[in-house]
């Protein structure tokens, strides 16, 4: 999918000389730095986007860097960049770059974009397959580009089955996945990482949204407990909520997606629906 990127400079937008096949390869070519990842609703509108850019300058500030977006040339940018492009909806990029010789805390910006294609909607009727892997990240809290090509390499090689891959710590812990939070419903709870994840926006309004339908904890899964589970489910920014059937080749509940992921889901898009706005 091709993915166009855009420089965000002394109040203008311009466009680079290069396409990339999508994101990821395009941040592979950008400086190394934070970034976030959200997507278009309704055309032009996005979630939460103040959340998003809170998160990259709270990235920056772990990866030792004090920046301060200016989030009203920002969001003009934004707008500039999705009616150039012109895509139904957008997947976007937005890229602090960290390592360079710009004066700080306004460094370059980078906004890459590349048409948004929903998942299929088999995935939330049917549920995804995912694996654990023993990985550590310097700091998970930080959402940092260099986590970008060793991640997609791990996951490249892998069975074309595998969805998601879950990180998990040395004595067990279910953290989160490589480009997700984790969330399984045990003993009519909704358990998941309260520290030592990414704080994911999608993330974050599940835990908004869920003390209706059932009570929180805040602690990582384990994976003892995987055959315990009665349901479990993914969350990020481009696909909200995916059921999780299986993990680890273990059936998760009766292995179809359950009746709480069905209602947090339903929940979380009807927030969407009253929540979503244009940049700027």
């Amino acid at each position: 999918m091709t993915a166009y990127t855009f420089r965000v400079h002394d109040h203008q937008v311009e466009a680079l000389d290069w396409v990339a096949e999508g994101l990821d390869q395009a941040s592979q070519r950008l400086s190394q730095g934070t970034y976030t990842t959200l997507r278009t609703f309704e055309g032009r509108k996005f979630l939460r986007l103040d959340a998003h850019l809170d998160r990259l300058e709270r990235s920056a500030a772990l990866l030792g860097y004090s920046v301060r977006l200016d989030r009203p040339r920002l969001r003009h940018a934004l707008a500039r960049v999705l009616e150039r492009c012109r895509f139904p909806e957008a997947r976007v990029r937005i890229t602090v770059a960290l390592e360079n010789d710009l004066p700080l805390p306004q460094p370059e910006v980078y906004i890459t974009v590349e048409p948004f294609r929903p998942p299929d909607e088999e995935l939330y009727r049917r549920g995804v397959r995912a694996i654990t892997m023993l990985i550590t990240r310097a700091d998970p809290r930080a959402k940092s580009t260099r986590f970008i090509a060793p991640s997609r390499t791990l996951k490249a090689g892998l069975p074309q089955e595998v969805y998601e891959v879950l990180m998990i710590t040395g004595d067990g812990k279910i953290l989160e996945g490589f480009t997700s939070n984790f969330f399984a419903v045990l003993e009519g709870r909704l358990v998941t990482a309260g520290e030592g994840v990414l704080e994911g926006i999608t993330r974050g309004m599940v835990l908004e949204l869920a003390p209706e339908v059932l009570p929180v904890e805040l602690r990582a899964p384990r994976l003892r407990e995987i055959p315990a589970f009665q349901e479990a489910f993914i969350t990020s920014s481009s696909r909200g909520l995916v059921p999780v059937v299986v993990i680890n080749e273990q059936v998760i509940g009766d292995g179809t997606p359950g009746p709480i992921t069905a209602e947090l889901r339903r929940r979380y898009e009807a927030q969407v629906r009253r929540e979503v706005a244009p940049p700027e």
